[in-house]
């Protein structure tokens, strides 16, 4: 997630610096390839670290915290566009996103590039699908005869 980080930061800086459509054309592509790179990292660190019995939820409160994040920072974005040129845009977006990475840097010492230990949840049997469902009669619906 740090190198995706990274590279989101270098697109951001060379479209805050630039005035050639052509050079923010290219930085605009090394941009989304680090915001692909942070979104698959985000989401297989999410997926190995949720519990089996909470993969469903997990991701899906994940989504919603992001949604709302991206809906904000549309907002934002919608602001500033008018209040500010587009290059001052681009840099506070690159402060902020370069500051994320160098706290991650800090944060992740030592650890960054090495495996992940394997997971500290139990793995859990699956049951048969019939034993993990309440019968119908305990919620009220009687069987079709």
């Amino acid at each position: 997630m740090t190198v995706g980080r990274a590279v989101l930061t270098l697109g951001l800086a060379i479209v805050a610096l630039t005035c050639s459509m052509w050079v923010a054309l290219a930085a605009v592509a090394v941009l989304g390839h680090g915001a692909s790179l942070t979104s698959i990292a985000c989401m297989t660190m999410l997926q190995r670290r949720t519990a089996h019995g909470l993969m469903g939820r997990g991701p899906a409160a994940v989504e919603t915290v992001m949604g709302v994040q991206q809906a904000v920072s549309l907002a934002i974005g919608a602001l500033l566009v008018t209040l500010l040129d587009h290059h001052v845009t681009f840099a506070i977006m690159t402060t902020f996103t370069g500051t994320s990475v160098v706290y991650l840097l800090i944060s992740l010492r030592g650890k960054l590039f090495r495996p992940d230990s394997p997971s500290t949840t139990p793995h859990l049997e699956p049951r048969r699908l019939v034993e993990r469902c309440m019968p119908l009669r305990e919620v009220g619906v009687l069987p079709v005869s």
